[in-house]
């Protein structure tokens, strides 16, 4: 495994795990799947270098395509979110 892509690895784990977490906030919350932001991932969950890798997903989540992302990393999106 080269260094970048251990880096794209890393980065792909903590953005999953942060994609979970407020996936679950919202069910928490009673807040629909429409709710789901990126203002709360913490500036420094990503190195520059992640950042880099994972550009187009997270372009892709911060226009509100969370389902194409839970689809293509195998995400199970709670059902009482997909209402």
């Amino acid at each position: 495994m080269t260094e970048l892509d251990k880096i794209k690895a890393n980065a792909f784990k903590n953005l999953d795990e942060f994609v979970k977490g407020e996936l679950q906030y919202l069910v928490d919350n009673n807040y629909p799947l429409k709710m789901f932001s990126m203002e709360n991932m913490l500036p420094d969950l990503l190195s520059p270098k992640e950042k880099d890798e994972v550009k187009n997903c997270l372009e892709q989540l911060m226009e509100g395509n969370v389902v194409g992302y839970c689809t293509c990393r195998r995400i199970a999106i709670p059902k009482q979110l997909m209402k």
